[in-house]
């Protein structure tokens, strides 16, 4: 298993435009989230706001809050009242936000957005530049 994963942060709801790249590092288990320029300026008002606000401040990833934020919205909380045995039934053996999110694809039932996979060497700068080549 590599050591960190990404994926490409897209939104259904924006023709599937990618708006972020997530890193999950399973060393310390920490997500981060680094939110991507929309290729239509005026489409960043459609943006979540966390992520709308990250760009305005030019910051190159969301602060730790925002991201714990943001991934708590996607995943079941672990005090859950039968959580364990739904998840035993997903193949999940134990409580692992990550895994949560994997098997979801990082969908959330009130946003368009969901994850695709990325190579561990993609970077913002390279989704910026390949976006500009279309």
């Amino acid at each position: 298993m590599q050591k960190t994963e990404k994926f490409l942060l897209r939104d259904s709801d924006l023709n599937g435009e990618i708006i972020g790249l997530i890193s999950y590092s399973h060393e310390t288990k920490m997500f981060t989230i680094e939110p991507v320029l929309p290729k239509n300026p005026e489409l960043l008002s459609e943006y979540p706001l966390s992520f709308q606000l990250a760009l305005q401040k030019g910051l190159r990833a969301l602060p730790e809050e925002w991201t714990r934020l943001w991934i708590s919205d996607r995943v079941v909380p672990p005090e859950r009242q039968g959580l364990l045995q739904r998840l035993n039934e997903c193949g999940i053996s134990e409580y692992d936000e990550f895994a949560i999110m994997n098997l979801a694809r990082g969908k959330n039932a009130m946003h368009g957005t969901f994850w695709a996979d990325a190579p561990a060497s993609t970077t913002v700068e390279f989704i910026l530049a390949n976006r500009a080549a279309d």
